[in-house]
């Protein structure tokens, strides 16, 4: 009988919470979904190609750059082309900038995104005042290693489920869109001397314990990662950031290694990614291979990583003729220090979107681990020109069903020129209790078609993804009213990411000064870890007045001291006898000061 009571309350409780969590309208009408095929490139790239449902190609984040008048299949997109806020020079080279990094080595490894990836945060990093040219250094084993594994073994974390588990990480492809997807995890950047690159044996790399997943020694973290759509404006960017990251496909016999030289015209898949940190518009069609010319001049710097030993000293030239560059794109980085925590339950990338038109909006709920500050949110956009509406929610109850069912305490509105990855800071900082439930709701206000990139629904691509009831919520008017729970639309999460700062509760640590040693003033944050000191200097000793001098019979010597008031300090000076005798100035000094303290009894 009391195993029978069990049972039976037990289908309760789980039809309750079943309800919960999924009392919505079960009209329902699940829009189709698109997919992503991928190709790994000799070198390491990984290509993005987007299909629609019909199984035509789709235009996204995959940016022609062939001036006007070359000889691409495909126009040049120039959306940004007068946004450029700088004069651009007709060359720009940022190593006189002193911001770009020595050239590296991947080896026979497939990591040439990952080290673009490094050597784009390195750059900017040291342009705008987060690092210097000694010291940025940053791994691309620690990276390449937690973005192939980032399939996580702690159940713990928010993103156990999501990620992609290569069997050899450091043979894996990738692009700038995969980077941007782990660095926004916050895996790494680490530093490169914990985690060094071993390009002739990559055996000595990997087998990291899971508790270095999130090293971000390096002091940086990801700030955006931007689809760059026009010349000038990759030009800008470069300028403003050191270097940016472009995508094309290489072959040797388009290489010219007398000028450095590189120019390819037809239409192969992209096969390696390289950094870029310079242009020169005069660089001559006759610098490349006899036969296979640009039509006009023109090249992009590039850094590439295949040693100092290739190339000029690690450099090359790449026509801006070339029909397949591609995914030209910029990430930028920030302090490591402006967050203390990331609040998230995206583990890998995204392979999916959905079609929509019209506003939507996509929103995730979390609850503050303990009393914070909500500082910035993040999203994606797939497409150049979004303007995004932020709002903030707190104290959803314990039963909530939309994310908008506790209070509205923050609303701001932001335009997103570029397609990508995006930090968006919020103006004022928002206070949440240990325990508070809160949302964050992000809306793509439009009136036209876009597109909304969404964890995939299937098993699908090189990713695996999970997720939860009552974490992710989307708004898609265009085929159902109201907020549904994404795993109801057949969803795992949305790209909605919080980014907090802590509410330091410190703890006081003193070690006093003494009269030798410096003291210590030591206030930790009793949440978050992080450690002020205070340098208390040395008291030194204070000591009295040289008493007058005292015959000392036992040594026959006339005796004078001193204390320290701070720690007791006791010093003395004596005047010495030889045989009887006496130095003329010792018997002058000690004759004038018993003079002076017998006028002193006698007078007061």
């Amino acid at each position: 009988m009391k195993k029978f009571l069990s049972l039976f309350f037990a289908t309760i409780l789980f039809f309750d919470c079943f309800f919960i969590a999924f009392s919505v309208s079960p009209r329902v009408s699940v829009p189709v979904m698109t997919v992503n095929v991928r190709t790994d490139g000799a070198y390491g790239y990984t290509d993005y190609t987007f299909v629609d449902e019909n199984g035509n190609n789709l235009e996204l984040l995959d940016g022609s750059f062939v001036p006007s008048g070359g000889t691409a299949n495909r126009p040049s997109v120039s959306l940004f082309s007068s946004r450029a806020s700088t004069a651009i020079p007709s060359s720009f080279d940022a190593r006189e900038a002193e911001c770009v990094t020595p050239v590296k080595y991947q080896g026979n490894s497939g990591n040439c995104w990952a080290f673009a990836t490094m050597s784009m945060l390195e750059s900017d990093a040291i342009l705008n005042g987060m690092d210097d040219i000694d010291t940025a250094d940053y791994s691309e084993a620690h990276f390449s290693w937690f973005t192939s594994k980032s399939l996580t073994s702690n159940v713990a974390d928010p993103t156990y489920g999501d990620g992609r588990d290569e069997e050899s990480p450091f043979y894996a492809g990738g692009n700038w869109l995969i980077a941007a997807g782990s660095l926004a995890r916050w895996t790494g950047a680490a530093e490169n001397v914990d985690y060094p690159f071993s390009p002739v044996n990559l055996s000595l790399m990997g087998n990291y314990d899971e508790s270095c997943r999130y090293d971000r020694g390096s002091g940086v973290i990801i700030k955006s990662a931007e689809e760059l759509t026009d010349m000038n404006d990759a030009k800008q960017w470069i300028m403003d950031h050191g270097s940016a990251t472009l995508a094309f496909y290489f072959e040797d016999i388009y290489y010219q290694s007398e000028t450095f030289a590189y120019f390819y015209n037809g239409n192969n898949t992209l096969n390696h990614e390289i950094t870029v940190i310079g242009w020169n518009d005069s660089f001559s069609s006759e610098n490349f291979v006899q036969g296979y010319q640009p039509p006009g001049n023109g090249a992009w710097l590039c850094k590439n990583s295949w040693s100092t030993q290739w190339g000029d000293g690690g450099y090359f030239w790449i026509s801006y003729y070339d029909t397949s560059i591609e995914q030209f794109a910029g990430i930028s980085a920030q302090p490591a220090g402006n967050f203390y925590r990331n609040y998230t339950y995206n583990g890998a990338g995204w392979e999916s979107y959905i079609g929509h038109t019209g506003s939507a909006k996509i929103s995730n709920v979390f609850t503050a681990k303990e009393n914070e500050l909500l500082t910035a949110v993040s999203t994606y956009t797939m497409l150049p020109g979004h303007e995004i509406n932020v709002s903030i929610y707190k104290n959803l109850p314990s039963g909530y069903t939309n994310p908008t069912q506790g209070n509205l305490v923050y609303t701001y509105s932001t335009a997103l020129e570029r397609a990508g990855y995006h930090t968006i800071d919020l103006e004022t900082e928002i206070l949440l209790e240990s325990g508070t439930i809160f949302s964050v709701v992000i809306e793509f206000a439009t009136d036209s078609s876009f597109y909304i990139p969404l964890e995939a629904n299937t098993e699908q691509g090189m990713n695996a993804y999970s997720s939860n009831a009552c974490e992710s919520y989307v708004y898609l008017p265009y085929y159902n009213d109201g907020w549904y729970d994404a795993m109801v639309y057949g969803f795992n999460n949305v790209f909605v990411q919080a980014f907090t700062r802590c509410d330091h509760v410190y703890e006081n640590r003193t070690t006093n000064a003494t009269c030798d040693t410096d003291g210590l003033r030591i206030n930790e944050c009793i949440q978050c870890g992080k450690v002020s000191q205070e340098v208390i200097p040395a008291l030194g000793h204070s000591f009295s007045e040289w008493s007058v001098y005292v015959h000392d019979f036992e040594t026959d010597r006339e005796i004078s001291t001193r204390k320290c008031a701070h720690c007791g300090l006791e010093e003395s000076r004596s005047i010495f006898y030889a045989k009887n005798v006496i130095m003329l100035d010792d018997f002058l000094e000690m004759i004038w000061e018993r003079f002076i303290f017998i006028l002193e009894k006698i007078f007061g």
